[in-house]
């Protein structure tokens, strides 16, 4: 079991490689040890924090686990633990100092340009945004963590009116149109993003994306008229979950998944 450690944390990290990949850091020219860059620079420090389930696990998964994860420990180096990482090498270096990584081995072997000290030691080696999301997590102070599945679920809060960069407050670019808590999250992010959602689609639109969607084929004429005939006191948000309702009832939304 033990030996099939190093596949067992690969598989948990690629979950998490689709989010590391837009998330990942940017790597900085600078001076250190084979002539690589160790340093942060003042446009790394602006990114969001590193975060170790997302950016950081997935890279010691594809490059890494293969030989210094589980019971392979080459060079002393085991990332299966907080505690192992931060493990004093056989050679005496460490390979992570918290909150430096110009003294952290692991760093200056990944950011290398001496073949004969780059890590890992085949293939291309580490991407630029690879190392500089490697290089931030350790000047960050190396915070271990886990994937998310195994991690208690905590809700989050939901975004107020006008948040996000504080500059876009109207209906258009505040959450003035969200109903629903999801919605705000995407307002927020809209606002982050200075963009205006587009303008919300008329009832018989709406009615036909859903349909085609759901059941691959328009809404037959009763459901359709009873859609766009009502008057609920929350129609727009009402009408809509009795229209999807009616569609997921109807033999048509079976017929179209059944192929799929």
């Amino acid at each position: 079991m033990l030996a099939r450690l190093p596949l067992v944390l690969a598989s948990i990290a690629a979950l998490a490689s689709s989010s590391a990949a837009l998330r990942g850091g940017t790597a900085r020219d600078g001076a250190g040890r084979g002539g690589s860059p160790v340093g942060l620079s003042r446009g790394d420090l602006d990114l969001a924090p590193v975060d170790f389930a997302e950016d950081v696990l997935p890279i010691l998964a594809n490059h890494c686990f293969r030989c210094h994860g589980g019971v392979r420990e080459m060079a002393g180096l085991n990332l299966a633990s907080r505690e192992r990482v931060l493990a004093t090498l056989r050679s005496g270096h460490a390979a992570v100092v918290p909150g430096d990584a110009g003294r952290s081995e692991l760093v200056s072997r990944i950011a290398s340009s001496d073949p004969d000290e780059r890590m890992p030691p085949d293939g291309a080696g580490l991407s630029a945004d690879e190392i500089g999301t490697l290089r931030r997590w350790v000047e960050e102070g190396a915070a271990w963590g886990t994937h998310w599945s195994f991690a208690a679920r905590a809700e989050p809060s939901v975004p107020k009116q006008g948040e996000g960069n504080g500059k876009h407050n109207s209906k258009n670019h505040g959450n003035g149109w969200a109903r629903m808590p999801l919605d705000h999250f995407v307002a927020a992010q809209h606002a982050r993003a200075g963009v205006t959602p587009a303008p919300e689609a008329d009832r018989a639109a709406l009615l036909r994306r859903v349909a085609l969607d759901l059941t691959g084929v328009p809404a037959d004429e009763s459901v359709r008229a009873a859609f766009l005939a009502d008057a609920s006191p929350d129609a727009a948000t009402d009408a809509y979950e009795r229209l999807v309702d009616a569609l997921l009832a109807s033999p048509a939304y079976g017929e179209r998944f059944a192929r799929i």
